[in-house]
């Protein structure tokens, strides 16, 4: 880091002189400007990081100017343009990938990842939030999307679940006081051996309760996503919507046996991306505080009309039965009739 700062004291951008100082080549230069709210800020420092094959490492850090401008210079560029970036000396291996940071009130903010060999041509933005504590509990959120695909498992069966939740405000949820949960939501009725699988938060942000999953980590403003999976022993659960979702989609394996999902719409039938196989699919939107209903659908016996068709065939053999008996009974055989 020493060597990086006085190596930045040299530095004469372009269109500036320096005396004899060396030049650096504008595209060994990061430009930024770092926002709050969508306002340049007036102070805050930005890092530089790196992640490799062989590890990560936190390459340099600058104070922003009063627009929220900053320019990092990336390592090992010098003027004399021999030799690469020293990333293997760094422990981050031949091609790492790179990205910006900074801190606001206590909560990290990430810029978008971009490999060594791909600088961005403009100057990026890297925005952050004021932070608020949620109320005991935690803040409920509209889950903007969320889709269930349920395939048979080693006991009873499998689902992924994933989420897709949305922070409207402009503030930045944190935990509060008396409680580390800034997001909760329950999990469908008997699900169990529940796990996190990907998303937005780290793993050690999620906890998985028997009854729901658990937030303790910052939500930002703008979508959050999660995979989780977990196991049902049967196919007859409830399914909770609290607050307000957007739009949901249960996806079955054809294995599965007749179902019915009360407040969604379908069956239909889609193929599987990357699969050969197809699920059957029932899906709704603007869904809010209610239950879902799955269940196996129960055999409803013949269809109506097999039972019409039964019915008119047991009607017809009374018409003829009957008719037969009433010509074979006495004082019924007519009298031929002639001229005189």
């Amino acid at each position: 880091m020493v060597a990086l700062a006085t190596l930045a004291l040299l530095v004469v951008l372009p269109g500036t002189a320096a005396g004899s100082a060396p030049t650096v080549d504008a595209d060994s230069i990061l430009q930024g400007q770092l926002l709050v709210s969508g306002s340049p800020a007036d102070s805050g420092t930005v890092s530089l990081h790196g992640v490799g094959a062989e590890g990560a490492a936190a390459l340099d850090s600058v104070q922003v100017d009063a627009q929220g401008r900053f320019n990092i210079l990336l390592p090992g560029e010098g003027s004399s343009g021999e030799g690469d970036r020293p990333w293997e000396e760094l422990g981050l291996g031949a091609s790492p990938t790179l990205f910006i940071l900074a801190r606001w009130e206590g909560v990290p903010y990430f810029g978008d990842p971009f490999p060594v060999q791909a600088l961005p041509d403009e100057a990026v933005t890297l925005e952050v939030f004021p932070s608020r504590s949620v109320p005991p509990g935690g803040i409920m959120l509209p889950v903007e999307g969320r889709e269930l695909t349920i395939r048979p498992g080693e006991h009873g069966w499998a689902v992924l679940d994933r989420f897709r939740i949305r922070n409207d405000s402009t503030v930045t949820w944190v935990a509060g006081q008396d409680s580390p949960i800034v997001w909760q939501f329950p999990l469908p009725a008997g699900a169990r051996d529940a796990r996190y699988v990907d998303g937005d938060p780290t793993p050690e942000a999620v906890y998985l309760e028997g009854t729901g999953v658990q937030l303790v980590s910052p939500l930002r403003p703008g979508p959050t996503v999660l995979s989780l999976s977990y196991q049902l022993p049967d196919l007859d659960t409830r399914i909770p919507l609290p607050g307000i979702t957007e739009a949901m989609g249960v996806r079955v394996d054809p294995a599965a046996p007749s179902l019915s999902v009360q407040g969604l719409q379908g069956p239909v039938t889609e193929e599987v991306e990357g699969r050969s196989d197809r699920l059957h699919a029932w899906y709704g939107g603007d869904l809010s505080n209610q239950f879902l209903h799955m269940a196996p659908v129960r055999d409803p016996g013949p269809a109506r009309w097999v039972a019409v068709f039964l019915g008119l065939i047991l009607l017809a053999i009374s018409v003829l039965t009957l008719g037969k008996q009433r010509r074979n009974q006495p004082g019924n055989d007519e009298e031929p009739s002639g001229n005189i």
